[in-house]
């Protein structure tokens, strides 16, 4: 595929197109938990990386972007991705963490059919999935009216 006349880059040439579903998990207060964890922090940053990275691929997610705190996910179906975000819900309560920093996540979901540029996918249902999940609080899901 072609964007722009400019070929995509090998991690976007897997995204998939048109009617996509998006998926942004954010760290609840990882500042705090930065502080609260020190040297800690990077491996609790790597464990829920890891767990991300299983949910998503149990439910044919694509990683998209990762930030500091979070995860930028699409999927070719709402269903897999409400089931993603239930089942890394799941696994991030099931895992014990250190007793200064139990880790909540906060899941904000939209379906939409976003660009995918050569950096990834640009419009408004990114910007959209990224304010459902900064209006969630850790240990929930949100989906928008379209997803639903």
């Amino acid at each position: 595929m072609s964007v722009g006349g400019e070929s995509p880059t090998q991690s976007t040439a897997r995204l998939p197109v048109g009617t996509v579903t998006l998926l942004f998990a954010y760290i609840e207060g990882s500042t705090r938990l930065l502080h609260s964890l020190g040297e800690h922090y990077g491996a609790v940053r790597a464990r829920l990386r890891k767990l991300i990275r299983e949910s998503a691929g149990r439910w044919n997610g694509h990683e998209v972007d990762w930030a500091g705190d979070g995860a930028f996910l699409a999927f070719s179906g709402a269903r897999d991705a409400v089931a993603a975000a239930v089942d890394l819900q799941r696994a991030i309560g099931a895992e014990v963490w250190p007793p200064e920093g139990v880790v909540r996540v906060r899941i904000g979901i939209h379906t939409g059919e976003p660009e995918l540029g050569p950096e990834g996918y640009v419009g408004l249902d990114v910007h959209v999935a990224a304010r459902i999940c900064g209006a969630g609080h850790g240990d929930q899901i949100v989906v928008s009216q379209a997803t639903r």
